[in-house]
């Protein structure tokens, strides 16, 4: 049976991605700082394998790697502290490089996953990004220290992709970088309007914010990305290419999500007033949808959900 390490397998995205894995019928490691209970993946019994380590101590890591002989690793870490830059990119490539450093000695195949924030500040959220934008557009404006997706953010992103690419082309890993977009996920526990507009939806109590509506997002239900991630991770070798977009290909106003939510619950009473304002949800870029058409091409990806049947899903949850 196949083995798989998943590095944060008890994340928002890290947990689905375990789920299918083990559906596929590989033996899972979910190393993780703190492991926890999720209801979805106890059906798997003894074939998930939880470790508690960060991917940052390497001989934790290495242990790992040696004791269960994984086919591979997927790396999901995240770590960002916007008082703490000289910290925050020491975390965007100390735990990579110990990542790509164990698969270059005991020949494992790696999928990094990286955040559509890597593109910067695209200039409309009309415009379907493509991975041959990567390093066209700034990575924010000077002084923006206080963006969620900002330039720490992005800049990080883009030196994870470029320590992944030598890696690749200089020593031959494996190596395969996904870039998603937001994520939506039952394990999730940012303060997301989507989850605020289900919460009091279920509660039967009103919500109303009066501006923001018009926020454009391209969110995505994580159970997607955990498929273009298996995708990557299982498509045969050699790949034309080793960065992919993974996503929905649409971006969206912020009330069509309340607007869902309502379809779903008829009895609830949410309001999102009209405009645009930066910092809901997030202080982020209004950045368009990405293209999958490379994925599409090359890794067979196909969506399976929408909004609506991701709603659906996260109301059942």
């Amino acid at each position: 049976m196949p083995a798989v390490v998943v590095i944060g397998g008890f994340g928002a995205v890290g947990a689905h991605i375990c789920q299918l894995f083990l559906a596929r019928g590989y033996t899972v490691v979910a190393y993780d700082l703190r492991p926890r209970r999720i209801p979805f993946l106890e059906p798997f019994g003894a074939r998930l394998v939880a470790e508690t380590g960060d991917v940052h101590d390497l001989a934790r890591l290495t242990h790992a790697v040696e004791q269960h002989q994984p086919q591979g690793i997927i790396d999901t870490s995240e770590g960002m502290r916007f008082d703490d830059p000289h910290g925050t990119v020491r975390k965007a490539t100390d735990g990579l490089a110990n990542i790509l450093e164990l698969a270059r000695l005991h020949k494992l195949r790696v999928v990094s996953t990286l955040s559509a924030a890597i593109y910067g500040m695209v200039p409309s959220p009309q415009l379907l990004i493509t991975e041959e934008m990567l390093g066209q557009f700034p990575i924010g404006p000077v002084g923006d220290v206080d963006s969620l997706w900002g330039p720490m953010h992005a800049g990080t992103k883009r030196i994870k992709e470029a320590v992944l690419q030598v890696y690749h082309t200089m020593y031959g890993v494996d190596a395969v970088a996904v870039c998603f977009s937001g994520q939506w996920s039952q394990v999730d526990t940012r303060p997301v309007p989507l989850y605020d507009y289900i919460r009091a939806a279920i509660e039967g109590t009103p919500y109303a914010v009066p501006a923001g509506g018009d926020r454009y997002i391209d969110n995505m239900y994580a159970k997607d990305t955990a498929l273009g991630v298996y995708l990557a991770f299982t498509a045969p070798r050699p790949l034309p290419h080793s960065f992919f977009n993974i996503g929905w290909e649409r971006a969206f106003p912020i009330r069509e999500c309340a607007e869902a939510v309502k379809r779903l619950v008829p009895s609830a009473r949410i309001e999102v007033g009209p405009g645009e304002v930066r910092n809901y949800p997030t202080k982020s870029y209004n950045r368009g949808a990405i293209s999958t058409a490379r994925a599409r091409a090359e890794l067979g990806y196909r969506p399976q959900y929408h909004l609506e049947s991701t709603v659906r899903e996260l109301i059942r949850s």
